[in-house]
Parts: C-alpha cells; sequence; structure tokens
C-alpha cells in the first residue's frame, strides 16, 4: 500500500509504502511527466517499510519515514523509526 507521495516539481514525484504483508518490504516510486508513468526505485533496505510517508524539497532532495525490522521464525521485531534520504 502506498502511504505518501510528496512532488518536487509540478511533473516530478516520489511516492513510497510498503508492500506484502510478511515481510513489509518497501517501495519506492517516481516519475517524471506528470504522473504518466512510474518507475520503480530501488530501496536500500529490504527489512524496513516506508509507512511513514515522504517529503521533497524544489531541489529534489526527499525524506522518507517508516520503521525498521528484525524478522525471526515467530514474527517482525519493531526495531525503531527509519529515515532514508535520497
Amino acid at each position: 500500500s502506498m502511504s505518501g507521495v510528496s512532488c518536487y516539481t509540478p511533473a516530478s514525484c516520489v511516492a513510497v509504502g510498503t508492500a506484502g504483508s510478511a515481510t513489509l518490504a518497501p517501495v519506492i516510486f517516481s516519475t517524471s511527466n506528470r504522473g504518466a508513468g512510474w518507475q520503480s526505485q530501488p530501496a536500500p533496505v529490504a527489512t524496513s517499510n516506508l509507512s511513514g510517508g515522504v517529503a521533497c524539497e524544489p531541489s529534489g532532495v526527499c525524506v522518507a519515514v517508516g520503521q525498521w525490522f528484525t524478522f525471526s521464525g515467530v514474527g517482525a521485531t519493531d526495531d525503531g523509526p527509519y529515515i532514508l534520504v535520497n
């Protein structure tokens, strides 16, 4: 599910969220053509989610927030906040 979108120009935006119910993998998408097409971007850490949202400034620097998790055979442990800056 997508949790946030932020645009740093009228045509360029970044969207973040979480995919999967068991692994909570982060997902990042970007567009530079007013949303006509979105490109998947690599997430630097697989054991996190970006459910807190994203904010971008006009220079194109974006900050996304979420949670960092450790997974084991019995579930996930919430290890605290996660901040991603591009």
